[in-house]
């Protein structure tokens, strides 16, 4: 019996609730419906006041597997929070891919997020947990520049996709396609081509 693929999303710091239906987090879960693809969306602890031991622990606490089949969506807060629990994974665990969006490892200005990037972290640790990863990031994003999320990308060896004029993919931003394509494209799965694509309506 085959493992369903599934996507796991950690959200960024005060993030809405995963039942937020306008927002990107959702549509993308109801896209990757289309393909067998579960959506976790985890509702993190404290999202406005997030301390770094309880991000990783509630991650650690999850049920779900990983493995090949096994793919990471982050925001914000949520890609570090992913690369330190990956960090910490038993050897034999490795995911199929992470697609992060505004990621960054340092980022010192606001005081409640030091901790999730001062505390050490051995990427060539997490780099061994995850077969690919990609860093989206929008050009003009003022709450984490893109400098910020490229530095994580380096670390990572991540490739890097740039929108334009989606700023921190906050409330209003409803689809990120690239984020799916990400998804599709590292688990080497067909994307499907719906009639409104071919025909423009």
């Amino acid at each position: 019996m085959t493992n369903r693929r599934k996507v796991i999303f950690v959200q960024g710091h005060g993030m809405s609730s995963p039942t937020e239906v306008n927002d990107w987090p959702f549509q993308l879960g109801q896209a990757l419906k289309k393909y067998d693809i579960d959506f976790i969306h985890l509702a993190m602890p404290n999202p406005m006041y997030p301390e770094v031991n309880e991000w990783v622990n509630f991650l650690n606490q999850q049920k779900f597997d990983v493995d090949l089949d096994t793919y990471f969506v982050g925001h914000s807060l949520g890609c570090i929070t992913i690369a330190r629990f990956l960090e910490k994974l038993p050897e034999k665990n490795i995911a199929g891919g992470c697609v992060m969006v505004s990621g960054f490892c340092s980022f010192p200005e606001v005081p409640v997020l030091q901790e999730f990037c001062t505390r050490p972290l051995d990427f060539s640790l997490v780099k061994k947990h995850s077969r690919d990863f990609v860093m989206v990031v929008s050009d003009n994003d003022r709450v984490i520049p893109p400098s910020f999320s490229e530095e994580l990308a380096s670390k990572l060896g991540a490739k890097v996709i740039v929108e334009h004029k989606k700023g921190h993919f906050v409330t209003g931003t409803k689809e990120i396609p690239s984020v799916l394509n990400s998804i599709l494209e590292i688990g080497k799965i067909k994307k499907k081509v719906s009639i409104r694509n071919l025909f423009g309506f």
